[in-house]
């Protein structure tokens, strides 16, 4: 597995064929070094949840319903 240079972007991950688990496998060994892993992880996931809460609420069906019909309540 080879892992992104420091500083280049997400096209020189892409051509390196790094997947997103590899990627964080990465940023968890940085951590481990500086004693952060857990602080990574939380941050990751909370990102996730964040993620999910906006595609749940995007998805509502009374929420769409008020767009479509422009109803404001």
């Amino acid at each position: 597995m080879q892992l992104q240079p420091p500083g280049l972007g997400s096209t020189a991950a892409a051509d390196r064929h790094i997947t997103p688990g590899d990627a964080l496998a990465h940023c968890d060994a940085d951590a481990d070094r500086a004693g952060a892993a857990t602080g990574h992880r939380a941050r990751a996931a909370s990102v996730q949840r964040a993620a999910a809460a906006a595609v749940t609420a995007a998805l509502d069906p009374a929420r769409v319903r008020r767009h479509l019909c422009r109803i404001d309540l």
